[in-house]
């Protein structure tokens, strides 16, 4: 990876964590129609036995909707 590139991810992964707080309090399905609009890769927690990946993505928002709502919202 070029340093080109890890500076191109990084302003990625900022610009997704700057939307964390729009996705508080919304139900799954608010929750999928705006990661579509803003064109988001969108990994959902809805029970205890969800596997998760160390992989990062620039361009991915994570949400644990386990209360029924998104409770927690993670970029990468």
């Amino acid at each position: 990876m070029t340093a080109e590139n890890e500076d191109s991810f990084e302003v990625q992964l900022a610009r997704t964590r700057a939307l964390e707080p729009d996705f508080l309090g919304l139900e799954p399905a608010e929750a999928r129609a705006l990661a579509d609009q803003l064109g988001l890769q969108l990994r959902v927690i809805d029970s205890d036995d969800t596997m998760l990946t160390a992989d990062l993505h620039a361009r991915r928002m994570t949400v644990d909707v386990r209360t029924g709502r998104v409770s927690q919202a993670t970029a990468g």
